[in-house]
Parts: structure tokens; sequence; C-alpha cells
């Protein structure tokens, strides 16, 4: 048996004509970029999350470039982040011209709240929590030490779409939220777009001048921008998709339910803390002996993932400032195993029984 870890074909046969239909009306009406779908697309977000505005770009890391730069982060100014996380965060610091300092994460890879607030300096302007494999950080910790500083918190939801914690949804615990649509998220795109969600009117109308070059209400420069608008195909398409990932997200939770009850006597498996709702964008385990573990899953035909170094260990990032030692220590035997919607219970079982034979025979 073969188990990929993420398999992004399309084999339901009605999904497939539904989505064709969509390109068709699309390609029909020929507003390829800034049509009325992405309107569309945006008042759906906005109601799924339960915020007043959602801001449509091209892509995540477009979302937290252009919300740093409404928030004024710029040469001079620091921003904190989790020392585990995909360099995107990174990049939309240093793309505004801020300096990067992480901080250590705690033993389910978000951003420690301690090692955060030993971080702050006169310097530090902001904080980006990253909801890391669909599990939102401390939030209630993070706002409150954000506010005693003075620091804006911008959310990092991208791997985390439709996640809950108290209650409110990923995205939308701090003033602002970025979410990556990214084909392999919770609620995936085919190809890259990304939305900020926001109840403050005044940024959303700004967000809409800045993902335009600048441009107000597409007649004039007002400021410096890039180019950040997204493809209606792209909203057009998930407008169809934002119908299923309730069903995605259960799914996805069924499947991680089913790989901890089979695995938790033989390695350290992710779970949801109370008050809390995960959506599992991956099955993050703490397991010792990992390599051979990896190997001994890829000569079954199981692929695994290691999500994600810690950013110093990117030669990009290799001067960055801050803690990383927890994190350096959970990298060590981080492994994640297959958790998504398209995984049959066929394979699940295949994915639990090889793992309780390679500790059998070890």
């Amino acid at each position: 048996m073969k188990v990929p870890f993420l398999d992004l074909s399309i084999h339901d046969e009605e999904q497939l004509q539904n989505y064709l239909g969509v390109c068709e009306r699309v390609f029909r009406h020929g507003r390829l970029v800034m049509g009325p779908e992405v309107s569309q697309f945006e008042s759906d977000i906005a109601i799924y999350c339960k915020t007043k505005r959602a801001v449509a770009v091209s892509s995540g890391t477009d979302a937290l470039f252009l919300t740093l730069k409404l928030l004024g982060i710029g040469p001079g100014d620091e921003v904190i982040i989790p020392a585990m996380s995909f360099v995107a965060t990174a990049n939309a610091v240093r793309l505004n011209g801020a300096d990067v300092v992480v901080a250590d994460v705690e033993d389910d890879f978000n951003i420690s709240p301690k090692s955060m607030e030993k971080l702050i300096t006169a310097r530090t302007k902001a904080v980006i929590p990253v909801h890391y494999g669909g599990k939102i950080a401390k939030m209630s910790k993070i706002l409150s030490i954000a506010q005693a500083y003075g620091l804006e918190v911008i959310e990092d939801a991208s791997q985390a779409f439709g996640a809950k914690q108290d209650e409110k949804i990923a995205g939308t615990l701090a003033p602002i939220g970025c979410i990556s649509l990214n084909p392999m998220k919770i609620l995936g795109a085919f190809g890259e777009m990304g939305v900020i969600v926001t109840n403050n009117d005044k940024w959303a109308d700004h967000l809409e001048a800045l993902r335009y070059n600048g441009v107000h209400q597409q007649k004039s420069c007002i400021e410096v921008s890039s180019n950040c608008k997204p493809d209606t195909l792209q909203a057009a398409l998930l407008i169809e998709k934002l119908k299923l990932v309730d069903q995605i997200i259960n799914q996805r939770r069924a499947n991680a339910e089913f790989l901890r009850n089979a695995l938790h006597e033989y390695c350290i498996c992710p779970y949801d803390d109370e008050g809390a709702s995960d959506v599992y964008y991956t099955f993050t385990v703490l397991i010792e002996k990992r390599d051979e573990l990896q190997s001994f899953l890829q000569d079954r035909n199981i692929e695994s993932k290691v999500y994600h170094p810690v950013l110093t260990n990117e030669p990009a990032y290799s001067k960055v400032i801050g803690e990383y030692e927890n994190a350096m220590k959970l990298t060590r035997s981080k492994l994640a195993l297959p958790v998504n919607e398209t995984v049959s219970k066929e394979q699940l079982e295949y994915i639990t029984e090889s793992v309780i034979e390679f500790f059998k025979e070890t």
C-alpha cells in the first residue's frame, strides 16, 4: 500500500465537474483579476470567521507583508516570531525592513509567552504568533503581554483555518489575522492566495489600497506598495471549497483521533487543549529514533515529513537573535504523519500498524 503525505488530486467526479463549471463561468465573464467573485469570497470568509471584514490577497506571505506595512512596521523595528515556523513569516518582516527576533516554543510547537516577554526591547513593535500544525497558540497570555508593552499582535493563522479557542476562530483572537490559502492548507486554493481578517474597517480599507500598488479606490496612488491582488479564479473556486471546509476539518479531527488512540503508547501525540478545537494541519508526534522510523516508513511507502526547521538553521537567518533551545530539542524528535482528509481508514491502519511494528522490532 502507498500512503502519500498529501494528495491534491480530485477523485470525486461531482466535485470535479463543479470546479470545472466554476472555471467556465469565470472564463466567460473574463474578469480574471478582482472580479465579482473576489468580493463574494471576502464576504463568505468574514461570515465564517465572524469578523466585519476580510481582504483577499495573492498569498499568505503577502497577507503578512501588507499587514506589517499597514501597521507601520519598518526599519529600526523588531518583530518577535516563533523559532519554529515556515520562513514566510520571517520574510514578511524583513521585506518591510524590520528585524526578526525569534522566541522559543513550548512543547506544542507554539510560541512561548514567557520567552516572548523576555525578548521585548525598546525596538520591539509587534509579535506574530504562528498557530503551528493547526493548534492555536496561548493567545490570552500573548495578548496580555502585548498590551502591557504596547505591541501589535498579528496572528499567523495559515496552518489553523477553522481552529477554535474558547469559541473564537483562528485569526480573530487578535485585532488582525493573516491566513494562507496555499493548496496544502486546510482551506486550500488551486494555486496561491491569502486573506486578512479584521473588525477594523479603516484597516481593511487601507489594505484594499495596499494590495493594489497603493492605489486608493483604483484612482490615485497614495503610497508605495506592491501588487498583491488576488485572482478571480482562485476566489471563485474557494467559494465552493469553503462549503466543504467543516467536512474537511471533521475528517482530519477523526483521523487524528484514530492515530492518537493507536499510537499514544509509542510516541507523544498532539491533542486538543481544554476549550480548544484543533484542525490538525499536521499530526506531529515526538518520537524516539525519529530518523530510523522515518526510513522504516519510507520503505513501506508511507510518506512522512519533518516540518519546519528552527529558523536559525536557514542560511538567510543564521545570525538572527533570540531563544530557541526547546525548539532545537523538539526538532530532533518530531515527525508529521499523514492525517489529511484524503487518507482512508485502510491507510490509517497501515500507518499505525507500521509504527507499532517498528517499535516491536527495535
